[in-house]
């Protein structure tokens, strides 16, 4: 019998990131950038849409809040790394 391929791709908005997976990711990028000590906290669920932007908040070690906004670059919930932007200390 011959084999049968299936292909899958996410539909967009399907894929839902939580704040636990979001939020140490883009500490980790923001500390790559000279930004370390930097929390972020985003909302419990981040729908995944690619290109749409999704925004957090980042406090500085000083205490400074910023509006931190992403833009994912796949429907599979990568954040496109040159979209962050907002974060200071």
């Amino acid at each position: 019998m011959p084999r049968r391929r299936f292909t899958y791709e996410f539909k967009p908005g399907t894929v839902v990131l939580t704040d636990d997976v979001v939020e140490p990711a883009l500490e980790k990028d923001l500390a790559a950038s000279g930004l370390p000590d930097t929390t972020v906290d985003c909302p419990a669920t981040i729908k995944v849409k690619e290109g749409e932007t999704a925004t957090c908040t980042a406090t500085g070690p000083g205490g400074r809040h910023s509006e931190l906004t992403f833009t994912f670059s796949s429907a599979d919930g990568t954040i496109d790394e040159s979209s962050i932007s907002g974060a200071g200390g």
